[in-house]
């Protein structure tokens, strides 16, 4: 004989009937919790209409600044996080193209040529290869966005690692562009009658400040939260000389926090280290505090063949005096404290730093200096003049060629 089951769905009262003969009839204890449930039923209701209507108002508030790229970004983020390869991949491969420029972004990289830009994620994922349309175009990027301007031109571009997301234009000429890890960014531009214009954007790629200078701005940085930007101008004083003149702003301030003079050395760039910032002149390199007091000035003889400048440290390197084709390397901390100076052995081609480590590029291979050792030396065969070398942190950097890029793992 077979048995047969029907399965039924029971309604909220037989449910309740099956209950009560469990629990031994109706009392007040079930009575209570069927008040509970009810209660808790009609939370849920509250809570996902006010969650609705929520969303509604947040976004006809909000219109204005969000676009259909910025959905298309959180729709391919998505799908690219469930499907990706954890596996990090070491080799890049890119079409060449004339005049390529190489910038770390978001943990990835982005090489930037004449037509284009392709954008790779820190897994090494290929996520986009865009055309630009911009000419002499200049990457500069943070966590949070990758820009493209053109250099002497008016037009910038905003880009996510799968798409644009904005497309700005200027009034007058672009020669320099700097970016905040927030997302927002700044604009060195020709303001006319010999003046110039630095324009500061919010991360919401809205104009908050425009402040205008009558001399050369050589560099400019923003604070890793976007509340700060520093300006450097330099012009010439009585004598012949470099005046210079370091600014200090809060953002969407009409104010000046602070205004520092610098004789005796020509500035050449500037970053933020926390809440301090650092310069870099041709004659030596100073640390100041948030107060903008001077914390500490390292001087050198000469001038240095090669050096940069990360959120957390700066380095410098020099030509040998004791021997021909000998080189020396500096590297100091965000306080200004000198952590490591040593001979290496090779010829210099590029720099970078990043995470309290320097990565020198040489005829040879890929040099690591750090406060913690020697230094360490990985060679690579095929290394050319054009070659770059991009750092990540503080053990890995990009070696960037005009086809592919590898990544230099110091462990």
């Amino acid at each position: 004989m077979q048995w047969r089951t029907r399965l039924k769905r029971l309604t909220a009262s037989e449910k309740h009937e099956v209950i009560n003969d469990i629990f031994g009839g109706e009392t007040e204890y079930n009575k209570f919790y069927d008040a509970v449930s009810v209660a808790y039923r009609i939370a849920e209701f509250i809570f996902l209409a006010a969650a609705l209507l929520f969303a509604v108002i947040y976004i006809a508030v909000n219109s204005d600044e969000i676009q259909y790229a910025q959905f298309e970004y959180m729709a391919q983020n998505f799908a690219y996080t469930l499907n990706q390869n954890t596996d990090k991949r070491t080799y890049l491969t890119y079409e060449r193209e004339e005049d390529q420029k190489f910038t770390p972004y978001g943990g990835g990289l982005a090489v930037c040529g004449y037509k284009g830009v392709t954008l790779y994620s820190a897994t090494g994922v290929k996520t986009a290869y865009i055309r630009h349309g911009l000419v002499d175009p200049i990457p500069v990027a943070s966590d949070r966005y990758l820009m493209i301007y053109e250099n002497g031109g008016n037009e910038y571009k905003l880009y996510s690692l799968y798409s644009e997301m904005y497309a700005g234009k200027s009034e007058y000429s672009i020669y320099g562009a700097f970016m905040g890890k927030d997302g927002s960014y700044a604009l060195i531009t020709s303001g006319g009658d010999g003046a110039c214009c630095v324009l500061l954007y919010n991360k919401n790629f809205k104009l908050i400040n425009k402040y205008t200078k009558y001399g050369s701005v050589v560099s400019a940085a923003i604070s890793d939260d976007g509340a700060k930007i520093l300006i450097i101008t330099v012009g010439v004083d009585g004598n012949g000389g470099y005046s210079s003149e370091l600014m200090l702003c809060t953002a969407g301030s009409e104010s000046v926090d602070l205004i520092i003079t610098l004789s005796g050395a020509l500035p050449l760039d500037c970053r933020f280290v926390s809440d301090s910032f650092v310069v870099l002149c041709d004659k030596k390199v100073c640390f100041f505090n948030s107060a903008g007091s001077l914390i500490s000035e390292n001087t050198f003889d000469g001038s240095f063949d090669f050096a940069d400048l990360s959120d957390d440290c700066a380095v410098l390197v020099f030509c040998n005096s004791r021997g021909v084709g000998g080189f020396t390397a500096s590297l100091f901390d965000g306080s200004g404290n000198k952590v490591y100076s040593g001979d290496f052995s090779g010829t210099p081609l590029a720099l970078s730093s990043s995470g309290g480590s320097g990565f020198i590029l040489t005829g040879s291979g890929v040099v690591r200096i750090s406060p913690d050792s020697e230094p360490e030396y990985t060679e690579v065969d095929g290394i050319s003049s054009g070659d770059r070398i991009r750092a990540i942190n503080s053990r890995e950097a990009y070696l960037c060629t005009p086809s592919h890029a590898i990544v230099v793992n110091f462990k």
